[in-house]
Order: structure tokens, then sequence, then C-alpha cells
């Protein structure tokens, strides 16, 4: 019995040696060639993924409390809360506002400084597949805000976006993740 204890007490120190480190390579996304009136009347859409690498993991990871988090923190170019778009090397006042979401209908915006969105475990689970990979291609929507009348030209952006993660890469129980 006292084995089972202290088996058990060593267990509970040891949790977080089973957790991952994550790679978090740069995304690119691109809203296409538009006219200067599609850009003043249409809200233009494209989507990315941002990955969340933390290699491979046994399946029975993903039953753990897993998470990846994401917030907003900065931009190359901002108004306000939101990211824009502006003309490579023009320092006037063109500029394209460009809301960051977390689903295609855009009811959850990610704004600098704003509230972080926390993935959970059922959607890293749907996330990952069949396969249980804990390799994450997460979608996240960009969409221009129309109203502004601008100039032709190439317009660039580039948001900054603190990724946290708590990834079990052996054999999670609830919120204990096993050494391998």
């Amino acid at each position: 019995m006292m084995k089972s204890v202290i088996l058990a007490g060593l267990l509970l120190l040891l949790p977080s040696l089973g957790y991952a480190a994550c790679a978090l390579p740069a995304s690119t996304a691109s809203f296409g060639s538009v006219t200067t009136f599609v850009a003043n009347t249409t809200v233009s859409s494209t989507t990315t993924n941002a990955n969340v690498n933390c290699g491979a993991g046994a399946g029975l990871s993903l039953l753990g409390n897993n998470q990846i988090t994401f917030q907003l923190t900065g931009a190359t170019n901002s108004n306000g809360t939101r990211g824009t778009l502006k003309r490579s090397g023009d320092t006037g006042s063109d500029n394209v506002p460009v809301r960051l979401c977390t689903d295609t209908a855009c009811a959850t915006e990610l704004t600098i400084g704003g509230t972080p969105f926390v993935y959970g475990s059922q959607t890293l689970i749907n996330l990952a597949g069949l396969l249980g990979s804990l390799n994450f291609a997460i979608p996240v929507y960009l969409r221009t805000v129309p109203g502004q009348v601008v100039a032709a030209g190439t317009y660039q952006l580039t948001l900054n976006m603190a990724v946290t993660y708590r990834i079990c890469t052996s054999v999670a129980i609830g919120n204990v993740c096993l050494s391998e």
C-alpha cells in the first residue's frame, strides 16, 4: 500500500514532463487582386492555417486537458484594435482594416490586445483527425472592412499573435500528463 502511495505521489510530481515543445511556423494569406471599387464596397475574405506542430503523440494524449490559445498582440499597421493593410512604402492615409476571426462567420474576432481565444481539447481532437497527430492546422479567417477609398497598389500587413499551448505528448488523464 505504501509503495502505491509513493508511486502515485511521484507521478503527480512529474506531470509536466510529457508536454510538447511545439513549432510555430509563420503563415501567409492573400486577398488576391481587387479593384479600388471592390475595396470600397465589398468585404474580401481569405483563409489560412495557423500551424502548431507538436509532433507525434499517443492517441491517448488527446484525452487530457490540452489547449492552444491565440491572442492578437500587434500589427505592422493598425487603426484602433484592428490591423490594416497598407501600401508598401506609403506614408499616406490609405489603408484597409482587416478582421481576424476564428470562424467563417467572423462571430469571434481577435483584436489587438483583446481577449485571447482558447481552442480546448474537444476542438483539438477534431483537428487532429483519426490518427491522433499532434500537428494542428487551425483555420483563421481574414476579412477586409469595406468603405475605404484607396489608391491602387500592393497592400501588406503582418499580424503578430501570441500562441500559448499545453499539449500532452504521452498519456493524459484529466489534467495530468504522464511522461513517456
